[in-house]
């Protein structure tokens, strides 16, 4: 699915920010004043691959983060963050992978998959755990 059809989907507020701002985006739950589902703001001058990025970063705050303040522990801050990148990884593991339709090469590189989708290489272990678990047929659990 498109960034902008989760987006859509959701109906949240995509608010675009032409000055610059502290960081490439960011979500604000509270922004009750916009919309009820609060506001995702994106600098408007990234290229695409930033936009897009960006805008699966901040849903993944929506969708699976927690709403938290200055007061809550870095510890929270942290997990939070790591959360939103998961999202993120996985809405483009699974874009890059079902570009193969199937036909997987004998190995799934990760480097070349977060190059592919303009991610850091500290993500990393974050992009192998998606890739391996978007792979790997679910087999249940023995415990």
């Amino acid at each position: 699915m498109h960034y902008l059809d989760i987006v859509k989907s959701i109906g949240i507020p995509l608010i675009w920010s032409d000055e610059p701002i502290a960081s490439k985006g960011f979500y604000l739950p509270n922004a009750k004043m916009i919309s009820p589902v609060g506001a995702l703001f994106v600098q408007s001058d990234l290229s695409e691959s930033e936009i897009e990025n960006v805008v699966l970063h901040e849903l993944g705050h929506k969708i699976d983060g927690d709403i938290l303040t200055r007061l809550s522990a870095p510890q929270l801050h942290i997990i939070n963050e790591s959360k939103a990148n998961r999202f993120m990884i996985h809405k483009k593991a699974s874009e890059w992978i079902n570009g193969f339709e199937g036909n997987y090469p004998n190995s799934l590189d990760v480097v070349v998959f977060l190059k592919w989708a303009h991610l850091p290489l500290r993500l990393y272990a974050i992009a192998e755990d998606e890739i391996k678990d978007l792979v790997t047929p679910s087999v249940g659990s023995f415990l």
